[in-house]
């Protein structure tokens, strides 16, 4: 595990989502390719009912402005409802469009977000970092990197400062399961990459770069970005 890929994620407005970049690359890269793997978008629909041609021409749109990868957002929850039985009939369509448009993806299958931990599926409860699983975590993701091949880069955890920062007790049992589970996934999934993301906003505000430093593991360390000033409030310049 002695490969880092340094990436951030910076909101962009866009039409049709909230959209991010994952991968820094130089600027002439991006002019000469026209679809970069390197620049990836959140592609939402801009509302909840949407039928299926709607959201075709949505990440036709997408891809349309030169990005080669989708930030796809996929969690426990939603994926295994029941132990053992896999639910496919969203991620099919999502990462069916994906494929279409040719798109790598980064699957945030986060068991951290933010201060929080999961959304888990309600088999499972509501666990402590220390009562999550390794086996049953395992076998999820394996699932899912079986089914879509797509997927080149997961990230565990995200925002992972913020559950941190008042809790560094519990980072050497995050380093122990991220660490496990990453030796199993890797022998079926080589070419996959994990890692992990962090609100670079608030590793500047409010010093916590010990935590990123704590909890570099795997092949990358991604950021996200929002300006904001020491009062926590956005800056729009």
């Amino acid at each position: 595990m002695d490969k880092r890929i340094i990436g951030i994620i910076i909101p962009v407005i866009a039409i049709i989502a909230v959209s991010s970049v994952l991968f820094i690359t130089p600027s002439s890269e991006i002019i000469t390719n026209k679809n970069n793997e390197n620049i990836g978008l959140v592609i939402n629909s801009p509302s909840s009912s949407i039928s299926l041609q709607q959201l075709d021409e949505i990440f036709t749109d997408a891809s349309s402005t030169g990005i080669g990868r989708s930030n796809v957002y996929l969690f426990w929850n939603i994926i295994e409802p029941v132990e053992g039985k896999f639910d496919w009939s969203q991620s099919d369509i999502i990462m069916g469009l994906n494929e279409k448009n040719n798109h790598k993806v980064t699957l945030y299958f986060s068991i951290i977000n933010g201060a929080t931990l999961g959304p888990f599926p309600d088999w499972i409860g509501k666990p402590t970092l220390n009562g999550i699983n390794e086996d049953e975590l395992v076998t999820v993701l394996d699932a899912i990197l079986s089914r879509y091949h797509i997927v080149d880069s997961v990230i565990i955890a995200g925002e992972t400062e913020s559950q941190f920062r008042y809790n560094e007790r519990w980072i050497p049992v995050y380093q122990e399961l991220f660490s496990n589970v990453y030796d199993r996934i890797k022998e079926k999934h080589p070419d996959v990459k994990f890692g992990n993301s962090f609100g670079l906003h608030n590793i500047i505000n409010k010093n916590l770069e010990h935590i990123v430093s704590d909890l570099t593991l795997g092949d990358f360390v991604a950021f996200s970005y929002t300006p904001t000033d020491s009062l926590y409030e956005i800056r729009v310049e």
